[in-house]
């Protein structure tokens, strides 16, 4: 199960809790959070990913939520790689390869829309 947001009027130990899944992945939240949903988390549940932003124009998760990740033990899943479209050559061809060059450098995963896009993004892999 991917949470997308956090509701915090609920308290987050209740919250935890209450889930009736097996794996439990959390989406846009501060490191504080996330090492304390991992601390609440209880078998069978497991925390096992991390969905966050990353890219070439906002790299924060590298300081802070990357190596808590680490050492948690927690997967890390990307969004937003393309700066929300700044990066796809919108404004020039070149930035959306710089871009996506940059990512898979720093990081394994890459996503796609549609079969175009995967395309294009595998084109990246040949920039130099």
């Amino acid at each position: 199960m991917l949470i997308f947001y956090m509701f915090m009027a609920i308290p987050i130990e209740e919250f935890m809790r209450s889930l009736i899944v097996l794996y439990v992945a959390i989406s846009n939240t501060p490191s504080w959070e996330l090492a304390r949903a991992n601390a609440i988390a209880e078998l069978p549940l497991s925390l096992i990913g991390l969905q966050s932003r990353y890219n070439l124009l906002d790299r924060s998760l590298e300081f802070v939520l990357q190596p808590a990740c680490a050492e948690l033990d927690v997967g890390i899943l990307l969004w937003g790689v393309t700066a929300e479209s700044f990066l796809t050559g919108k404004y020039t061809r070149k930035s959306a390869v710089v871009a996506l060059n940059w990512v898979q450098q720093n990081c394994s995963t890459i996503g796609a829309r549609a079969a175009a896009q995967l395309e294009e993004n595998l084109k990246s892999l040949e920039f130099k």
